[in-house]
């Protein structure tokens, strides 16, 4: 099985619960698990009632937030190409090579999750217990991490404007297994 070549942006952790994935204008607005909208309880009710358990998207904003289901520890955020994003939470022995080959295995089982509209050129992924309000006074710059209540638990991306498929999948072999969410562009 090849792989593509992948380029580390950075990492996002929880302490358990999902990740958020959405536009940087949109994510001004998520009050994560603190303030009157309760947020963080919106994502985990979504995970409760999509089929695959994975994730699915919400209105949030003008546009659309993307929950995914990851297991408490460190993702790593992955660039394959110009415009597509992967998240991978690896199960690994600290093996950075490692981690980058399954980022870059190819999709296997792909489960959709929804679509994801980036309008400002800028995606945040955060922990979704996290508030997004403070991201405002933070300038955007690719892989920029953020701590917003917790260390590293936000990142900043630049990605191209458009839409983009969202899903999951799993890979394991012998050398480790990951959890990964892919954001493709749709004229990919």
């Amino acid at each position: 099985m090849s792989a593509d070549i992948c380029l580390r942006i950075g990492h996002v952790s929880t302490e358990g619960g999902p990740l958020l994935v959405a536009d940087r204008d949109d994510v001004l607005g998520w009050s994560g698990a603190t303030g009157p909208n309760d947020d963080y309880g919106r994502a985990c009710e979504l995970l409760d009632r999509v089929p695959n358990g994975a994730g699915g998207t919400m209105p949030l904003g003008a546009g659309t937030g993307l929950v995914w289901d990851m297991p408490t520890g460190t993702a790593d955020v992955w660039r394959r190409g110009a415009d597509t994003i992967v998240i991978s939470r690896p199960w690994v022995d600290d093996d950075e090579n490692v981690a980058s080959y399954l980022a870059a295995l190819p999709p296997k089982d792909p489960i959709p999750l929804g679509e994801l509209s980036v309008r400002s050129g800028w995606i945040v992924v955060l922990w979704a217990a996290a508030s997004g309000k403070d991201i405002a006074r933070v300038p955007p710059a690719n892989g920029r991490s953020l701590g917003l209540s917790v260390g590293d638990d936000a990142l900043m991306a630049s990605l191209a404007v458009g839409r983009y498929h969202c899903y999951h999948d799993e890979v394991a072999d012998g050398r480790g297994s990951a959890r990964r969410c892919w954001l493709v562009p749709e004229w990919a």
